[in-house]
């Protein structure tokens, strides 16, 4: 038996993270953009690599069925609110699995349901929470996902798994990655011949706060850096007035320097 082959793993295992790179793949089909990740791939729970369909690699697997007479037809999009959140909203739609015969004709093989739970809310990269605008969307494209891959065999689903690898198709997905690691540091603000130095407030001071005229020099850079919007959420975050920096003492001070920097070193 090839050791090579993919496996097939309960949604379970991979659906938190490809949840939430789906709905960045949905919302770019929705404006327009290229979308070529079949699949994604990471270290699972048990130390071996996890791999499972996207949202285009389900379409795909689709595709692969109805060239064997097989496809796949969805239903009527049904939605409700989450009685536990007003925040939340449920969808379900069915999908009906149909063998086209020779003869053109059509038999019913299968029917199942898919649910989705959507938030109406996002998080921005910097933090913020706020509306999001193709919440409809997102949470009716993935209920029919769901309802679909219910339907689609292992074997077609390893195939796409494979054809993903082959063409260069797969992302790969580090958990980690974003998580901080004790060897990285902030970077460091530049020195200055002002001596007016705040008290020393620890681990936290340390990583921005050196003199306060430098600090708050290098502070304003990140304006640049991230860009005005970024920038501007940061400092609402933090509830600092961007013409009272001045003001800043050397708590709330170090705590949005470090946010900041945070903030650039993912774009990077």
């Amino acid at each position: 038996m090839e050791t090579n082959v993919p496996v097939v793993r309960p949604a379970e295992d991979a659906f938190q993270i490809m949840d939430t790179l789906d709905d960045e793949m949905i919302e770019a089909e929705l404006k327009n953009r290229v979308v070529d990740t079949w699949s994604y791939s990471f270290p699972g729970s048990d130390g071996k690599l996890a791999e499972g369909l996207s949202k285009v690699g389900v379409d795909e697997a689709c595709v692969e069925m109805s060239k064997r007479g097989y496809i796949i037809r969805e239903g009527e999009i049904v939605m409700r609110q989450d009685p536990i959140n007003a925040q939340y909203l449920l969808f379900q739609v069915p999908a009906s699995l149909i063998r086209i015969t020779a003869e053109g004709r059509e038999i019913l093989m299968d029917v199942v349901n898919g649910s989705k739970r959507q938030w109406v809310k996002m998080k921005k990269r910097n933090g913020m929470i706020v509306d999001d605008p193709f919440w409809y969307e997102k949470g009716a494209m993935k209920a029919a996902r769901n309802a679909r891959s219910r339907l689609i065999p292992s074997e077609t689903k390893t195939t796409i798994l494979m054809l993903a690898r082959q063409k260069g198709k797969r992302k790969s997905i580090n958990p980690t990655a974003n998580a901080p690691k004790s060897s990285q540091k902030s970077p460091e603000p530049p020195q200055s011949t002002n001596t007016e130095k705040p008290p020393d407030t620890g681990e936290q001071g340390k990583k921005g706060w050196a003199t306060k005229k430098a600090f708050i020099e290098d502070l304003k850079s990140y304006q640049e850096k991230l860009g005005e919007d970024v920038y501007a959420d940061m400092l609402a975050k933090h509830e600092v007035n961007p013409s009272e920096l001045n003001k800043l003492d050397n708590i709330k001070g170090p705590a949005l320097y470090d946010d900041l920097a945070k903030a650039y070193g993912q774009l990077q």
